[in-house]
């Protein structure tokens, strides 16, 4: 609760400094506490401070909220409200951009691409490898099979309360392996960057590589953007694996997973295998939109690039095997991800 007083009271400081900023807008026009002024604060918002705007030269922003000026100025109420507000979002075609009520989370961009990971049958081969959860934590480890010494680490997600030290640990249990399955295909959503840096440090052999660029945006000007800023890969804890590993991506695959599969790819003994992950590698900050409503918009301020300067926001990362599979291999049970990374490493 203290965390999430103290968020929100950032959010409510750096809102407070972009209302003034955006009051220069040629749109920022309507009565206080009007619902068209809070789509007008909505679109003021990205506009000064989305930092993805230098990726997407074909976007029109000023074109997008003149197409829903008039449905704005008659909204009826909160309801239709945030429709239009997810719809103008969904224009920026960046998964990044998320609007949170009480209601729940919108994330109003979705690739709408399958995803290669189904739960039940991911449980049914975690029930047969003896799959060991690591209590509220989100991950956990198996051998992949009774018969092989192909280790496997599932992580779904890497939150403020998850220390890096408990996850070395259960590395641990797998020191010994031929080789290591490293499963992100569902790991996503707002991420611990520190931690994510931490917990990547146990695949780190070889230290010193830049694993990613972040730019930032600096100035009013929707591609005001600073110089590209490299993050080195950094070895963590007393031993690292420097056996084989297949680090499985997909859709699924965002934020700290994302980050993960960056630092990872940089190790000569690493391949990224399954399907493109999604593309939201920084959330960004909370604003406030109603503060009786608790409605909050994520905008990302950084832009990731690889080491290549290929953007990361917006784009993805491709994995280095792509692992072709569709839903009919999931209702037979067959989990082509999870096969083809066993076979790949049991042939090396």
């Amino acid at each position: 609760m203290k965390d999430s007083l103290c968020l929100s009271c950032l959010a409510a400081a750096v809102l407070t400094a972009m209302v003034s900023c955006s009051m220069s807008s040629p749109f920022s026009v309507g009565e206080p506490d009007s619902l068209f002024s809070e789509f007008t604060l909505a679109w003021d918002l990205v506009d000064a401070n989305y930092s993805s705007f230098i990726t997407r030269p074909g976007l029109d922003w000023d074109a997008v909220f003149a197409a829903r000026r008039d449905r704005a100025r008659s909204l009826r109420n909160r309801d239709e409200l945030l429709d239009l507000v997810v719809e103008m979002l969904a224009e920026i075609g960046d998964g990044q951009v998320l609007l949170e009520s009480f209601s729940g989370v919108v994330r109003p961009f979705l690739s709408g691409r399958f995803e290669n990971y189904d739960r039940g049958v991911w449980q049914e081969y975690m029930d047969r490898w003896g799959f060991q959860y690591q209590p509220g934590e989100g991950c956990g480890w198996a051998y992949a099979d009774p018969d092989t010494s192909i280790g496997y680490i599932y992580l779904s997600q890497v939150h403020p309360f998850m220390h890096w030290a408990d996850f070395l640990s259960m590395t641990a249990q797998l020191m010994d392996c031929s080789g290591l399955i490293l499963d992100l295909r569902s790991c996503r959503g707002i991420s611990d960057y520190c931690n994510t840096l931490f917990i990547s440090g146990r695949f780190v052999h070889q230290g010193g590589a830049v694993v990613f660029h972040r730019r930032f945006r600096t100035g009013p000007g929707r591609c005001d953007m600073g110089e590209p800023k490299p993050v080195y890969a950094t070895r963590n804890g007393s031993w690292q694996f420097s056996v084989p590993i297949a680090v499985l991506t997909g859709r699924g695959t965002d934020g700290a997973g994302e980050i993960m599969a960056l630092i990872a790819a940089t190790q000569p003994n690493v391949v990224l295998m399954g399907d493109t992950t999604f593309g939201a590698p920084d959330i960004g900050m909370p604003f406030l939109l109603n503060q009786s409503e608790f409605t909050r918009m994520w905008i990302p301020g950084v832009v990731i690039y690889d080491p290549d300067m290929n953007p990361v926001s917006g784009a993805g990362i491709p994995p280095d095997i792509p692992v072709p599979c569709s839903p009919a291999d999931f209702q037979a049970g067959v989990d082509p991800v999870l096969e083809a990374a066993v076979e790949y490493l049991s042939a090396i």
